[in-house]
């Protein structure tokens, strides 16, 4: 090719190799689609929105939809990272303007939100994270054999998916430990789940795609200078969930106003359930209450000055943690809002004999485990852990309410090893999980699940 046409042509290749970074570029800061819009609230609640957007150059439309309607993005703008729109609402004959603004960050819009007030703008935080195709939040099961003796054995992984990060734990009937690399592009799901034997690290990759009810896929898995693949088919199970107790929050209706506590109280009789909730109005029935699965939902009708006003909580129970949407209706709207609940347990009582049994791996057999707390004469709680015919004094123990944990030195293969002591205690039982090493750091650090009962 002669020098003349390869000049003529190097400032053709190059347009078209920028054309194709810039096209790319817009294709990647594209905001069009579906977004979970979260606003900040008083005393660390928050009120969820979402949001619809549509991109052309540098313009936004689309539409934000919250406890107030469905309201038109007006003076929508996006440029270099930058976002901004407005949306107005009618109250009556009056009307309030509220602006977004913020920019982006990763997979995020981080800003503020100012409303128009009758005393003047008042900003509060705002996030906005893009809406997953379909949401992976929940727990997942499958069963896979053994090859070492051909059992069928259940596995489980736990993920959330919040603020457009996924998370979770890979879960035996034995243990769990936290899994690594999760990865969530569209209804491609992909986690990794590395487990630590001494200084040895075993890598299982997980890879699928979601359809709604289930993940299918494949698990690679590599055992000396051997690779495995077999396919995997997870479907979402359901844990059975105790509603039943006190569950305790704190609400701020103000920014710098003091926080009340709510309550609310779940009771049973037969198949059916009742209760109570106690907050800002008094107290009042709980209606319509219903567990499907570890979903509770029910709704209430509080009175004010200002009239009746029903809220429908719906929300899932993880152990003692209950996170409700709660949605209140003022006439044609509804205000939505997330809180945290926590279920009040009895003061624990930890002193006396707590005893449980551990099942080794090789041999089948079992070996119990006895731990004794007792106080000192100065209040002091302190105490002693004893495996068979040997024991010794418990260290680092801490009591916070009913979250106990200490930690055990133990002998293995003429080493000396740190087993860490975490779990919470309910009266006559205290449930929680092990590992080896004196710290969580590592998310190869098995956990294995105890449960002991008191003997005296």
């Amino acid at each position: 090719m002669k020098p003349s046409l390869i000049s003529n042509l190097l400032p053709l290749a190059v347009t078209a190799g920028l054309l194709c970074s810039i096209t790319t570029s817009a294709a990647e800061d594209d905001l069009s689609g579906k977004w979970t819009s979260i606003i900040e609230g008083f005393g660390g609640q928050t009120n969820t929105g979402f949001l619809t957007l549509r991109q052309d150059g540098g313009a936004l439309q689309g539409s934000h939809e919250d406890g107030f309607g469905d309201s038109e993005i007006e003076e929508g703008r996006a440029e270099s990272g930058a976002v901004s729109f407005k949306i107005t609402r009618e109250f009556g004959d009056r009307k309030m303007v509220t602006a977004f603004s913020g920019k982006t960050e990763g997979k995020a819009i981080i800003g503020t939100m100012t409303i128009d007030g009758r005393d003047g703008p008042r900003e509060m935080k705002w996030e906005a994270y893009r809406t997953p195709e379909i949401d992976p939040t929940g727990l997942w099961k499958w069963k896979s054999t053994s090859g070492r003796d051909g059992a069928e054995r259940s596995s489980w992984v736990k993920l959330k998916h919040a603020k457009g990060e996924l998370t979770g734990t890979y879960r035996t009937e034995r243990g769990e430990v936290a899994i690594k690399d999760p990865t969530l592009d569209g209804k491609m799901i992909s986690f990794k789940v590395e487990r630590g034997f001494g200084d040895r690290v075993s890598a299982t990759e997980y890879k699928g795609t979601l359809d709604g009810t289930g993940i299918k896929g494949s698990i690679k898995s590599r055992r000396g200078d051997e690779q495995r693949e077999t396919e995997w088919s997870a479907s979402r199970d359901t844990p059975a969930a105790d509603p039943l107790g006190t569950w305790a929050w704190t609400t701020r209706w103000r920014r710098d106003g003091e926080g009340f506590e709510s309550m609310l109280t779940i009771e049973k009789e037969g198949e059916t359930l009742s209760g109570s909730f106690t907050g800002r109005s008094g107290e009042a029935p709980i209606e319509n209450p219903r567990l499907e699965g570890n979903i509770l939902s029910f709704e209430v009708t509080t009175e004010n000055d200002r009239g009746s006003f029903t809220s429908s909580f719906r929300g899932e129970i993880d152990g003692d943690t209950f996170e409700p949407v709660v949605a209140t209706r003022f006439g044609d709207r509804e205000m939505k809002r997330s809180i945290t609940a926590t279920r009040v347990l009895p003061a624990a009582k930890p002193v006396g004999i707590w005893k449980w049994t551990d099942r080794r791996r090789r041999g089948g057999e079992e070996s119990e485990s006895v731990l004794t707390l007792k106080k000192s004469d100065d209040g002091q709680l302190g105490g002693t852990l004893s495996r068979g015919d040997s024991e010794s004094p418990i260290g680092n123990l801490k009591l916070e309410d009913n979250e106990i944990s200490f930690t055990s030195e133990r002998r293995w293969r003429d080493n000396s090893v740190t087993i860490r002591y975490q779990g919470t205690i309910r009266g006559d039982e205290i449930k929680g999980t092990t590992q080896m090493g004196g710290s969580d750091a590592s998310t190869a650090a098995w956990a294995s699940f105890w449960s002991a009962q008191r003997s005296e």
